[in-house]
């Protein structure tokens, strides 16, 4: 993945958590851009969030999410990795 790739799916990935819910449709076009491939269950279980909004979260999924994201998005082999500003905004919003 080169750095235009890269800087393009971290800013598809900060305008989702701005936007305030998973979109599965930005996560797989940036495993597509990646080559990722994400554990299946880790996978289903953004696909189930898919519009849900953060808001809508118990407070515990919403804090594990980052973590999910990050095991998804970073699928094996890749470097990507969720930015801690991403981290902190889903983790304030947790707290709210």
């Amino acid at each position: 993945m080169n750095e235009i790739q890269k800087m393009a799916c971290q800013a598809a990935l900060e305008k989702m958590i701005r936007d305030g819910y998973v979109c599965i449709c930005t996560i797989d076009k940036i495993l597509k851009i990646t080559g990722g491939i994400p554990d299946r269950k880790d996978y289903e279980v953004l696909h189930v969030l898919h519009c849900v909004h953060f808001r809508e979260m118990p407070k515990d999924l919403l804090r594990g999410l980052p973590v999910i994201l990050a095991r998804v998005i970073g699928s094996e082999g890749l470097m990507f990795d969720i930015s801690t500003d991403c981290k902190t905004l889903l983790l304030d919003r947790a707290k709210g």
